[in-house]
Formats: structure tokens, sequence, C-alpha cells
């Protein structure tokens, strides 16, 4: 399996997937939904501790390349950026 979990998505999933399990174990209003936003919140640290997400290999979104690589639309049309210069 190839990575395509990039860092910023990384730390991100880990944040909203360590709320996502304190919630479930602290709110005792979700009684039945806790083990359901538990489970939400593993699959997050998982794919973070992981960096491979089945659903980003479905789309076709690969987070791991830089900005300067990465390809970028803008107006429909696929142009890659330069470091230190403007794509138009």
């Amino acid at each position: 399996m190839k990575p395509n979990v990039g860092p910023r998505e990384q730390l991100f999933r880990i944040a909203v997937g360590s709320a996502a399990v304190a919630g479930a174990a602290l709110l005792p209003r979700l009684r039945g939904w806790r083990w359901l936003l538990c489970a939400w919140g593993l699959a997050n640290i998982t794919t973070a501790l992981t960096r491979y997400c089945p659903s980003n290999q479905l789309t076709g979104i690969d987070n791991t390349r830089g900005r300067a690589s990465a390809p970028h639309r803008r107006h429909g049309v696929i142009c890659l950026r330069r470091a230190g210069s403007l794509a138009r």
C-alpha cells in the first residue's frame, strides 16, 4: 500500500479522531451513537498512523506530494506550480 495521506492531513486526522473518541467516551447523551462515533474516530487515527486511506485511493487523492510538483486546476486546466513563479 502506497502512502497517500500527507503530513498536514495526518495531523488533522489524529486531532479529529482523538476528539471523536474522547467525545464518545465522555458524552453520556450519545448513548446509541457512541460506538459509531468511536469507530469513526479510531478509523481516522488508524489511517493517520498508517498514512494510507482507502477513500483517498478510490478518489485518486494523494496528499503526500509537495506543492512544487502537485498539479492544480485553474479554470479547468491542469497546470504545475514552480517554486518562485506564478502559474496562470
